[in-house]
């Protein structure tokens, strides 16, 4: 594989492009060619006649790419031409999927790509790009994630010059789109590719959760207050026309999988809304966030290094115009240069948020820098190149700046309280004996999936048969180690979706979500079984009996627990040991 970069200007026209590369031996030899086009201007229909100039010239190389963003501050220094990257690959294939999404939703784009992806052999990697926010690609990354949750999806989401104006554009062949999803697939036997995420923005402060959202994507409350009150409150930012550019420095940070994805702030709303950069949902737990230049540094320099030893031939970076804004211009050009160290030919684009997902983990980012390498073949460098930053490396001795240290603190604090936060909360909901949950946790999730209509849903509660004779018999610490054993029996037929709970005493409930009636009651025998021939210490044997209910609308826990107590009372009556169910 090689990659060669250039960048069009007055110096170096489209004409030039076009005569140098038949020429090139390399690009005469390739099994397949492509082109990797970022355009700062989104004049659609300039960008048209520019794609179909190289088509015309060169109709085997495969276009793609998508519009960038423009400055975030008027005087912020941006890409100013456009920039492309010419990949030729000796073995391995590019092809290219448009989803126009302007009649089809996420879920049709992603089942359309998904059924022509699996027709490609050796599948390596997919390259996204998204043309609008209203195309929700969290949802197209998800679906397609599962479709192939081996294979890394790298990409962007498209900008604009002027991002009040302007439509972010795709590109792909010699169209552009203004609705769609574009999605590149890199195939070959002998294809590798690695894929690194540099995110460098930390959780600060506690945890909070979004508690009401809108349809169009706005956040509407957080912690059951306005949503702007989260920045107001903690970072004493006003209401005004830099809101923006103050929040910043402090995005959003959700944890998906193993990948903390940082969430920037479009604007916000007279009824206290804010507007983020990707849709989250209601419930979704986030944090405050922030970082330290050397952070985003220390990040970049250890991604060169992973390309470096991976052996990468091909290098692509996407990344967020706010570590540039975070960073300032000098420090920009400092990061960029430990992949300059690799190869002048690297690949930068930018445009409204990152996308980097592997399998569970990952998805719509900002403020990050996604690195990939790609290389076709073994690793077969010898002198691999290891990136430096002398600087960088005598940080530690040198006397921090007072920020820095300031940051420190807040992030062990932050720690700390999320420590004790975590331990409070353990103990709230758990039962002390057992280590299920306890009645207070049974109580709260069941009182939620009434109210949230969450049907269809199956309650199982039980008790130990003659429980009051163990304890008489034995002792309470024979009874108590009955107990402890009669959860672990239980845990072992339940699913980890499901909520088992001591609700006093020797009583015990389950409850089994999206589970009928009729597939609840099989699991209610295996319980009453396996309890019935298992052998406990001193005791021997014990039974239980159950009762078996399920929610119906409109019910309150009142309601329903009555229920259940009645058939657990008709199972006792007419001999233990057995189950009585709702008809």
């Amino acid at each position: 594989m090689i990659q060669k970069a250039f960048r069009i200007s007055d110096t170096f026209t489209t004409d030039d492009l076009i005569s140098s590369l038949p020429a090139d031996t390399a690009y005469q030899s390739a099994h397949d060619k492509a082109l990797l086009i970022y355009e700062p201007d989104n004049d659609a229909l300039a960008l048209h006649g520019f794609l179909q100039k190289i088509h015309n010239s060169l109709p085997d190389l495969k276009l793609f790419g998508m519009t960038l963003l423009g400055p975030l501050t008027p005087d912020m220094p941006t890409i100013k031409n456009t920039v492309c990257s010419l990949l030729l690959f000796d073995r391995s294939e590019v092809n290219i999927h448009v989803m126009d999404c302007t009649a089809q939703d996420a879920e049709d784009a992603a089942a359309m790509f998904t059924m022509e992806a699996h027709r490609e052999q050796d599948l390596k990697g997919i390259m996204v790009f998204v043309s609008g926010f209203t195309n929700h690609p969290e949802i197209f990354l998800e679906d397609v994630s599962a479709g192939f949750p081996e294979v890394p999806v790298i990409g962007a989401q498209a900008g604009s010059k002027n991002p009040m104006t302007d439509l972010p554009l795709v590109i792909a062949g010699t169209e552009t789109y203004e609705n769609a999803i574009v999605a590149v697939t890199f195939s070959g036997k002998d294809l590798h590719m690695k894929t690194i995420c540099n995110v460098g923005w930390n959780p600060l402060g506690k945890l909070h959760e979004i508690t009401e959202t809108a349809d169009d994507g706005r956040i509407l409350r957080i912690d059951y207050h306005p949503a702007t009150e989260l920045y107001t409150r903690y970072l004493g930012v006003r209401l005004n026309d830099n809101f923006r550019l103050q929040c910043a420095s402090f995005p959003l940070i959700e944890k998906i999988g193993n990948t903390f994805a940082p969430r920037l702030l479009y604007g916000y709303g007279e009824d206290g809304s804010i507007i983020p950069s990707v849709a989250m949902k209601k419930g979704t737990k986030i944090s405050l966030s922030y970082t330290k230049d050397i952070y985003l540094l220390r990040d970049s320099l250890r991604c060169a290094n992973a390309l470096s030893r991976f052996g990468a031939q091909g290098i692509f970076l996407i990344s967020c115009l706010n570590r540039l804004m975070f960073l300032g211009e000098e420090k920009t050009r400092r990061e960029l240069s430990y992949f300059r160290q690799l190869s002048d030919h690297y690949s930068l684009g930018y445009g409204s948020s990152e996308i980097l997902r592997t399998g569970k983990s990952g998805g719509i980012m900002n403020s990050t820098m996604v690195a990939v390498g790609m290389r076709e073949g073994d690793n077969d460098v010898t002198d691999t190149i290891i990136c430096h930053d002398p600087e960088l490396e005598k940080y530690d001795d040198e006397i921090k700046p007072g920020n820095d240290c300031l940051v420190t603190f807040f992030e062990e604090t932050t720690k700390d309280l999320n420590d004790i936060i975590d331990e409070l909360h353990t103990a709230v909901i758990t039962d002390e004996l057992t280590g299920i949950a306890n009645r207070r946790m049974l109580d709260s999730h069941l009182s939620w999936l009434l109210h949230s209509r969450s049907l269809p849903l199956s309650i199982m509660m039980f008790d130990i048969d003659h429980f009051k004779e163990v304890n008489d018999t034995y002792g309470h610490k024979i009874g108590d180690r009955v107990l402890c054993d009669i959860a672990e029996l239980v845990k072992g037929e339940v699913r980890s979706s499901d909520l088992f709970a001591r609700w006093g005493g020797d009583e015990f409930i389950c409850v089994f979500e999206k589970t009928t009636l009729s597939e609840c009651l099989p699991i209610a025998s295996r319980i009453c079984r396996d309890i019935r021939t298992h052998e406990f210490e001193s005791v021997n044997h014990v039974t239980v009996s159950i009762g078996v209910a399920c929610a119906h609308e409109n019910d309150t826990l009142d309601k329903l627990f009555g229920r259940l107590d009645r058939f657990l009372y008709q199972a006792k009556q007419e001999g233990r040991d057995r189950i009585a169910a709702e008809k």
